[in-house]
């Protein structure tokens, strides 16, 4: 699997700071809170944390911008745990599960694959992530905010379900949690989830 976008960080910074409200509104879709596109921008701009909605929109747009300010720190076990506190903070969740040694190692083979391009990277740590089901709540946001971690730091885009593909994405886990099967999965999200820009060179 190629990369299907091929940008430098700061490109894939500013695709981020462009779309960010698209961004948050789709992950938002995607973990089933009601809100209608129009009203991310102004939730977004005044960083009002009263309801539900406005906090899970918060902690999204929040951890995006955690991501593009560091580009230094590893996506690896540690931060996998630092994204849950940051996605689900003041959110009503259960209790957050460690990795056991097994899987730490087994997360760390998986992104060092030099062999394999970043973005077959970045959706297969998603998928592993998926699979494993480590936290009682926010498993999606969790994986697809781990994945775009290397996705943007490797200048590879945005992975990002919109809400006209989020019933197929939600089809699409259900069978994968099923099956395991990974090669199907992943080439959907490839094919429909992976936002960026073509740059002219």
């Amino acid at each position: 699997m190629r990369n299907k976008f091929r940008l430098t960080r700061i490109q894939n910074v500013n695709l981020v700071n462009e779309k960010i409200v698209d961004y948050v509104y789709n992950a938002l879709i995607l973990a089933r809170y009601e809100i209608e596109y129009d009203e991310v921008a102004p939730l977004l701009e005044n960083n009002k944390r009263d309801n539900e909605v406005a906090i899970a929109a918060d902690n999204f747009k929040n951890t995006f911008y955690h991501i593009l300010n560091n580009p230094d720190e590893k996506a690896d076990a540690d931060f996998l745990l630092e994204l849950h506190d940051m996605l689900m903070k003041d959110l009503n969740v259960g209790v957050k599960a460690e990795l056991s040694e097994e899987q730490k190692e087994e997360l760390a083979e998986m992104i060092n694959q030099p062999a394999k391009s970043n973005t077959e990277i970045a959706i297969s740590a998603m998928l592993f992530l998926l699979e494993k089901h480590l936290f009682s709540d926010g498993d999606v946001r969790i994986s697809i905010m781990f994945a775009n971690k290397i996705m943007i730091d490797h200048g590879c885009g945005v992975i990002t379900v919109s809400e006209y593909n989020k019933e197929k994405f939600r089809e699409l886990l259900k069978e994968f949690h099923q099956t395991r099967d990974y090669k199907k999965f992943k080439q959907w999200i490839f094919s429909k989830c992976i936002s960026g820009m073509r740059v002219e060179y």
